[in-house]
């Protein structure tokens, strides 16, 4: 799950993708909720992710867990 989210951050930070924040939400709200997501998907392949593909399940719903929330990963302008 680290990996991913790294891989997450590694493409924003080269300017690539970046998080929306919904009307409303702060910063904080961002943080706890990705964090919320994070451990979400952690706790469903308890394990850890053993293959490349179980990785993959890891990362979509973590993203998936993001998008209910109201926050949207988008190219950047």
């Amino acid at each position: 799950m680290r990996r991913m989210l790294l891989s997450l951050i590694l493409l924003a930070s080269c300017g690539q993708l970046e998080w929306t924040i919904p009307l409303g939400k702060t910063q904080v709200d961002f943080q706890r909720e990705s964090y919320e997501c994070e451990r979400d998907a952690r706790y469903a392949f308890p394990g850890g992710p053993a293959t490349v593909g179980a990785n993959m399940d890891m990362q979509n719903m973590y993203l998936r867990c993001m998008h209910v929330r109201g926050y949207d990963l988008v190219k950047k302008q």
